[in-house]
């Protein structure tokens, strides 16, 4: 956790402003390292998505939940979950949980739901996510991941499709948030574990944290410098040297 208050004293201290009330943290300060982080976040989807960063980066914002699954073996993510997704880090079906998982009668049945009473123990199973494609050929290659079973066989892989709308006049659910993912082979009524970061809060108080690695907190202050050098609307020193500082920090952690 980076705290907001140690990226104000940097920044003041290479604004040089400590001890002026020139830049506020409300006008000033806050906007500035919001921008930083919203910046942050769009680099770090873009580079988790192409395997350039692994799930450490995450370390302060993951969250490993039980969530049983519909009649369709599938998972929604609704305000029943403990926060909002940001990325899916791992599909782990099947876990052993503490409590031992038993199988909720579901009000109704082609809906999941985030099982709060049940605690991830351990997994012999991760899924692999996978494209419409490859799941559609799945169902008939006995080697690709999710291949959906024959009669006797027992399931050595899993896979998942990432979140669709499934939704229809006959298929409806219970917030506006409609997507889902899909655990293949099927595994109605069954735990599933998912590892994913929450999305990021943001702060809105100088005694707030940032969730990100206190390795990020030189990119945030520098992300954040930059932006009130843009509001000030000039091609100030502190432009120019946070340009050349926040390109040499975004190529480090590429």
């Amino acid at each position: 956790m980076i705290a907001v208050q140690s990226v104000v004293n940097s920044m003041a201290a290479r604004l040089d402003a400590a001890d002026s009330d020139y830049y506020r943290f409300d006008r000033d300060y806050l906007p500035a390292i919001l921008d930083s982080q919203r910046l942050l976040v769009s680099l770090v989807d873009s580079l988790y998505a192409e395997k350039r960063l692994s799930e450490e980066i995450f370390q302060d914002l993951l969250e490993v939940r039980v969530f049983q699954t519909s009649t369709f073996s599938r998972i929604q993510f609704t305000s029943l979950a403990p926060s909002d997704v940001w990325t899916i880090v791992s599909v782990e079906p099947l876990p052993t949980t503490s409590p031992v998982f038993t199988a909720s009668a579901p009000a109704f049945p082609n809906r999941s739901f985030y099982r709060s009473d049940l605690a991830h123990v351990t997994s012999s199973f991760s899924a692999d996510r996978t494209t419409i494609e490859e799941r559609n050929r799945a169902k008939t290659n006995p080697f690709a991941a999710g291949h959906d079973l024959e009669t006797g066989e027992t399931a050595k892989t899993y896979g998942y499709l990432l979140h669709n709308d499934y939704s229809s006049d006959t298929y409806t659910f219970q917030t506006n948030r409609p997507q889902e993912i899909e655990v293949f082979p099927f595994i109605p009524l069954q735990p599933v574990t998912i590892r994913y970061a929450k999305v990021p809060s943001e702060p809105a108080t100088i005694s707030d944290s940032l969730e990100f690695p206190l390795m990020f907190q030189e990119t945030i202050t520098q992300g954040a410098l930059l932006f009130i050098s843009v509001k000030q609307g000039d091609g100030t020193t502190v432009n120019s040297i946070s340009n050349q500082m926040l390109s040499s920090l975004l190529q480090t952690i590429q």
